[in-house]
């Protein structure tokens, strides 16, 4: 387990080097079209009040095809592929459904490439990522984690994955913001080849051998039928009982609202309060130091003081609360300090993964654990 953590903090800090530079490149892009002349404009050179108008409509458009994306990735293709994908683990391994996820991931970093050497619109990354980010890294890596430690950690350990995207949120935006421009998605491309190299040499299956020789496992017949009926098995063990059906509703309603705010946010925030991509660093670093300090250390002491529950609605209260403060925010510090705080709501889904993982036999984790992610993405794209 840990070297699968060591691998997704490699990846995930290599595409945190995104982050500062591509919601600005967006802008810039969609202004640049509405001007039909062919000259470039770059709006982060302009206070907020002084943009041009194409500028204010820019941050609109970025918005607008974000979501459209992110409804055809999530709810069209996500809600398909997550479950299966994850049923096919249980039987043929983890590790080949997270190199996938690796490989996949390089498709937009082309776009971005061929967009800077004056090839093509930046906008098409939108098509290529609606595709390849269907294949999510995380569901089979919750289910390899769910193969190799024991049920009462399970929780604590699902909280140490989502604390890898802390740790490459805290120190991936700092690094991107410091490199050139055009080094930036190379950077990233030489993380991700050290990601899938990883995988590929030095990460071992979780599952034993007698679970993935296709005969030997009693449970493979059963496996494979769910793996054909994707959507409909999903659907079948999200209900399966009262416990499911709450936990599943209540990781929708976050889902979608959490996404939401995240596809507009950055956008709000240039158009706003005039946001740099040096403020969307020190933004994004606070949001990874806040949540790598609840993941990787506060999580397992609150569970065992508050128990899954209390922890939950903990979570719930403070991501209501800081989508409230992001409302009121009329200075950047008062946006960074919510986001920071908002970082404690990050409990929510890996308490709700722990308990359905430890509500389900060692031979589905795979399914579950695609099934949740499926319920996560189609709220993802529709609530957007």
């Amino acid at each position: 387990t840990y070297i699968l953590l060591v691998i997704m903090l490699v990846q995930l800090t290599g595409s945190m080097f995104l982050v500062p530079v591509l919601p600005s490149l967006l802008a810039d892009d969609f202004a640049t079209a509405r001007l039909d002349n062919g000259t470039a404009l770059h709006c982060s050179d302009y206070e907020p009040s002084a943009a041009p108008e194409a500028c204010v409509l820019a941050h609109g458009d970025v918005v607008a095809w974000s979501t459209t994306s992110g409804f055809v990735q999530n709810a069209v293709f996500s809600i398909l592929v997550s479950p299966a994908l994850g049923a096919w683990s249980d039987v043929h391994g983890r590790r080949p459904v997270i190199l996938l996820s690796q490989l996949l991931s390089v498709a937009p970093i082309v776009i971005l490439i061929l967009h800077l050497s004056g090839v093509t619109r930046l906008c098409w990354i939108y098509a290529v990522q609606a595709v390849t980010q269907s294949v999510s890294v995380i569901a089979p890596s919750l289910a390899y984690m769910s193969d190799r430690i024991d049920r009462d950690d399970r929780a604590a350990a699902f909280g140490l994955i989502i604390a890898s995207f802390s740790v490459a949120i805290l120190i991936g935006p700092p690094i991107g913001a410091l490199l050139p421009l055009h080094v930036v998605p190379y950077a990233t491309l030489l993380m991700l080849a050290a990601a899938i190299v990883g995988t590929a040499l030095f990460l071992p299956e979780s599952i034993r051998t007698a679970d993935v020789d296709g005969g030997l496992n009693p449970g493979t017949h059963r496996t494979s039928s769910s793996m054909k009926a994707g959507f409909v098995n999903a659907l079948q063990i999200l209900r399966r009982s009262p416990l499911f059906v709450k936990l599943t509703t209540i990781l929708v309603i976050t889902a979608a609202t959490g996404e939401a705010l995240q596809d507009m946010l950055i956008q709000y925030l240039q158009l706003q309060l005039g946001f740099t991509p040096a403020d969307t660093s020190i933004m994004f670093m606070a949001l990874g130091a806040g949540a790598l300090l609840v993941q990787g250390v506060l999580l397992h002491i609150l569970l065992k003081w508050l128990g899954e529950t209390r922890l939950l609605l903990v979570g719930l209260v403070v991501g209501g609360l800081q989508q409230l403060l992001l409302v009121l925010a009329t200075s950047k510090w008062q946006a960074i300090s919510a986001v920071a705080l908002g970082s404690l709501s990050s409990v929510t889904f890996p308490t709700i993964s722990g308990i359905k993982a430890n509500n389900s036999s060692s031979q589905e984790q795979g399914a579950v654990q695609g099934a949740l992610y499926g319920a996560r993405a189609l709220a993802s794209g529709v609530g957007p």
